[in-house]
Order: C-alpha cells, then structure tokens, then sequence
C-alpha cells in the first residue's frame, strides 16, 4: 500500500513537471507581449451603469456625458443574451 502511494506522488509530480516545461513558452509569450504594451485604457461597463441608471431614476446619456467629462473615453459592450432580453421585457421565453 505504501508504495502504491509513493507510485502516485511520483506520477503526480512528474506530470506537474511536464506540466510546466509545456507551458514555458505560453508564459515566455506573455511576458513579452505583455512588456511592450505600455497603453492604459479607462473603460466603463454599459451594462452595470445603466443598471445604475435605471435604479437611481437618471438619464443614460447624461451618465455617459458625466463619464467622458470624467476621462472615460471607451465604454465596454457586452452581447445581448436571451436572458437580458427576457429581464428587460423585450421577449417572453417559455419552455
């Protein structure tokens, strides 16, 4: 039984070896790539500030004109889903 355990360190530690030697060069990759980007971008979720918004009773385009006088110059778009669809009332989904 002892060496049966010993057997599956073993094998447990040779695939974390291979493990790592695999994915050196996926990490070599990212840190040079990661290194020459040097730009720093201020993005806002639509999604989470009109939500905001819409709970607090405020005009969208007045949020994002105070974003933009704030520095904010790009808004982050996520994809219409059938259930942001079915929460915003637009369709009605059954099965």
């Amino acid at each position: 039984m002892n060496n049966l355990k010993k057997s599956y360190y073993l094998i447990l530690w040779v695939l974390l070896a291979v493990t790592l030697v695999l994915s050196f060069k996926g990490v070599q990759l990212r840190t040079y790539n990661e290194s020459n980007n040097r730009a720093i971008m201020t993005v806002a979720d639509y999604k989470a500030f009109a939500k905001t918004a819409n709970s607090a009773n405020m005009n969208m385009d007045e949020i994002l004109l105070g974003l933009q006088e704030n520095g904010v110059k790009n808004i982050a778009v996520n994809e219409v889903t059938l259930r942001d669809l079915a929460y915003n009332g637009d369709i009605y989904v059954s099965s």
